[in-house]
């Protein structure tokens, strides 16, 4: 369950368990102003695999988005700076699926590669154990999804979704961009090697087998389940149901070293690093556009939260 669970937890967000007490949260669009801003900023909560047409359903989105002078996102993926990633994900050179899985644990993967993602193992065996978990994982997720029958709740590739669409359109209109980390950062705090760890081969070996062996076990679809209750609160453009379908998620996977971790390194420290850089940013700028997954918007250690301690004023934008 671990493996599904970083990829539901990377895809879906994962807060703390302790619930923010603030009952105004009601949209996904937020006005920042106070600290002799001279125009509004706004803070938007995203989803990464909802197509961008979601935005116009949105009140007031594109009015704020074209208002702003700069743009700021999560991470550039259309950068250079990936080589990270790619240590992350290949196999190092010294080691071959021969050296960690018997012939009939090779045939068994590659029926399933087949089944889910219509693939054979020989043309996935050059990358990383964990990194072929978490495809598979989102395959799973998608032939859930699919199950459901329902348009709405169907994941689209990160590169179709809100957060690439706007960055897109920022660089479409020539409008600075600003990322509030990259893959540099992301391997400074740790994130990459909770989600891809380099190491420890057999024991990521071991995970993709017990994956592929129970892809739609009892627990596992309980988890895709309460993913998909967070998206559907998404959809319904509310914070609150989106929190406490977040805290439903976290209290349903037993609580260990790991997910404490995973939940320290995802949401608190990266936003220790963020707000390092948004309150420069604005100040600097005066009027800018954050655009960030809608988890960072939820929790005691929100970037709600985060910018009033910092004495601005943030609003949400109703109807």
């Amino acid at each position: 369950m671990k493996v599904l669970f970083v990829f539901v937890t990377f895809l879906f967000g994962m807060i703390s368990c302790t619930r923010s007490n603030d009952s105004e949260k009601s949209s996904l669009l937020w006005k920042i102003t106070g600290n002799k801003l001279k125009k509004p900023s706004y803070l938007f909560g995203t989803y990464h695999t909802i197509p961008h047409q979601f935005l116009e359903s949105v009140p007031g989105f594109y009015e704020a988005f074209y208002s702003t002078k700069v743009f700021v996102g999560e991470i550039d993926n259309t950068s250079t700076q990936r080589t990270s990633i790619l240590n992350r994900i290949r196999m190092p050179s010294d080691t071959t699926y021969k050296d960690l899985l018997s012939d009939s644990d090779v045939c068994f993967l590659d029926s399933v590669l087949h089944e889910y993602l219509n693939v054979s193992f020989h043309q996935m065996n050059n990358l990383r154990p964990a990194y072929i978990g978490f495809i598979l994982a989102e395959a799973v997720l998608q032939k859930f999804e699919e199950e459901m029958n329902d348009k709405d709740l169907l994941s689209k590739p990160q590169s179709d979704g809100i957060d690439a669409h706007l960055f897109a359109t920022a660089k479409k209109n020539s409008v600075p961009i600003m990322p509030l980390e990259t893959h540099s950062d992301r391997e400074k705090i740790g994130l990459y090697d909770l989600l891809w760890p380099k190491g420890k081969l057999e024991n990521q070996v071991d995970n993709l087998i017990r994956l592929a062996k129970e892809p739609e076990s009892d627990s596992l679809r309980m988890v895709l389940q309460l993913g998909i209750n967070i998206k559907k609160a998404y959809l319904e453009q509310s914070l609150i149901k989106l929190e406490e379908a977040q805290l439903k998620l976290n209290d349903y996977v037993v609580e260990n070293d790991w997910t404490k971790k995973l939940s320290d390194v995802l949401i608190k420290q990266r936003h220790e690093l963020w707000m390092e850089k948004i309150p420069l940013w604005l100040k600097e700028y005066n009027t800018i556009f954050i655009a960030v997954g809608a988890s960072h918007l939820t929790g005691e250690y929100s970037l709600i939260n985060l910018l009033r301690k910092e004495g601005y004023i943030v609003e949400p934008v109703l109807d």
